[in-house]
């Protein structure tokens, strides 16, 4: 099950319009209830302007954790609204933009808003796809005492029925 829903992630990635993959999340899916630190690439894409902020905003269900920034940057998150602002990215340069990120969200789609800043005052704006998988089904409960009583219960009724069949299989003295 979980290779499929892998697959499946890949081959929507894959298919995804271009136009909306120049903020790239990694990993692109969340599981509710659980705290996952994603990467988010921005690379400069304005020559010759130079990048110098990122805004990752969440939607309801979705909640942001401060992670350590890029050297040279500051994180700052308000709300559901991450910001990073820094030192300028050349034309071709990336940095990774790490956040912690969660969500209560029930399995679907579910779409950000990314905003890259330039230091021109131009803004590029991507929407950005994450996955909401379902939970991982709960795995069976293993108690080894409640086993091994289960099985010496299992061994004594065995005992006790072959006993009994040993006493009825043995000929009766009758007396004269």
């Amino acid at each position: 099950m979980r290779w499929q829903v892998g697959a499946a992630t890949a081959l929507a990635l894959v298919a995804a319009d271009g136009a909306a993959a120049h903020v790239i999340p990694q990993p692109a899916w969340l599981v509710p209830g659980q705290t996952t630190t994603v990467t988010f690439a921005a690379p400069n894409e304005r020559p010759p302007h130079k990048l110098v902020g990122l805004t990752i905003a969440a939607t309801d269900g979705v909640t942001l954790r401060a992670a350590k920034p890029p050297p040279g940057w500051a994180l700052s998150i308000v709300g559901r609204t991450a910001r990073w602002t820094g030192r300028p990215l050349a034309r071709g340069a990336e940095e990774p933009f790490l956040i912690g990120m969660s969500t209560t969200l029930e399995p679907g789609n579910v779409t950000l808003r990314a905003v890259q800043r330039y230091d021109d005052g131009g803004l590029v704006r991507w929407n950005v796809a994450f996955t909401v998988l379902p939970r991982p089904a709960a795995s069976p409960r293993q108690h080894l005492l409640p086993a091994v009583v289960t099985a010496i219960l299992g061994l004594v009724v065995i005992g006790l029925l072959l006993l009994r069949m040993r006493e009825r299989g043995q000929p009766r003295i009758q007396e004269d």
